[in-house]
């Protein structure tokens, strides 16, 4: 029983650490339209940096199945952060050089010659009544998330912004 209870206050410990010494990183939101009745107040989000160019993508395409683990390196733009490369190789991030981890999830060339990344901060649970007013901003594309960037390249959602206003999630802060 006491180690379970040390294993999980070990869990929130690393998690409020992560939380604290990670970069902050804020990412736009485009639009997505999930709808799932059987989940609970939850908003889907797809972040710009979810489709990237190929011609960002160090190595050939062909190298990039489905399903591996890349790195995405991260640059500051005006407001917004922004994808410059992308790696399978890993790349720790440090205050200078931000790289955020994510999942292969598809790729097509017609035309646009993209890669379709995954990160594992695209759904959230939120408290009752506060997704409409999330997924009216993120329609409206007035929606962007602040992550916190671990070493490793985890990203960890910090603070929902809706219309340029933070949206109370009751984080863990």
């Amino acid at each position: 029983m006491i180690a379970q209870i040390l294993l999980l206050l070990f869990i929130v410990v690393r998690y409020q650490a992560a939380l604290s010494n990670g970069v902050p990183v804020l990412l736009k939101v485009v639009p997505v339209d999930p709808r799932d009745l059987l989940r609970g107040d939850y908003v889907t989000l797809r972040y710009e940096i979810s489709t990237i160019e190929l011609a960002l993508v160090k190595n050939t395409p062909t190298e990039y199945s489905n399903g591996d683990t890349v790195y995405v390196k991260l640059e500051k733009g005006e407001k917004f952060w922004n994808a410059t490369a992308v790696d399978k190789k890993f790349h720790p991030t440090s205050a200078s050089e931000i790289w955020l981890r994510g999942t292969k999830e598809y790729s097509w060339q017609e035309g646009f010659k993209v890669i379709n990344l995954k990160f594992g901060i695209e759904q959230f649970f939120v408290p009752e009544g506060k997704g409409k007013i999330i997924e009216q901003a993120r329609n409206a594309k007035n929606l962007s998330i602040e992550i916190r960037v671990t070493e490793k390249g985890i990203g960890l959602i910090k603070q929902v912004y809706a219309n340029n206003q933070p949206v109370e999630l009751n984080p863990v802060k």
